[in-house]
């Protein structure tokens, strides 16, 4: 019989409602301070059964207006407290409303799985 090493690091992955949860903290708090959000979501994995070791957790985050590189925009979300890596993007509210021409499939994919945790 095979025994593990004390030494051997073990690595938890959070369960489902963990992940979920911290977002919804975090950004309820954020949304509060900052009336430019219209909605937060999430999508993908954690939304139609797929989530487990080593996925992420695909959000988006829609305002008003923001000059900032839509690259760069993600950079200023204090993100650490949820337990999976983020792939955050944040759309204004014109480039979302594009979005449904511009790249339907993908546009009908989050507006069919993502599950919105705040609208303004």
């Amino acid at each position: 019989m095979s025994e593990r090493p004390l030494s051997l690091s073990v690595m938890k992955w959070p369960k489902h409602d963990e992940v979920i949860e911290n977002p919804r903290n975090c950004f309820t708090d954020t949304s509060k301070k900052n009336p430019e959000f219209l909605r937060i979501g999430y999508h993908g994995s954690y939304t139609v059964g797929k989530a487990g070791v080593g996925r992420d957790l695909d959000m988006v985050v829609i305002v008003e207006v923001n000059n900032v590189p839509m690259e760069e925009r993600g950079k200023k979300w204090y993100l650490s407290p949820v337990p999976v890596p983020v792939d955050l993007l944040v759309f204004t509210s014109e480039e979302w409303n594009k979005l449904s021409s511009a790249s339907p499939s993908y546009s009908n994919n989050i507006s069919r799985n993502c599950v919105w945790i705040f609208s303004g």
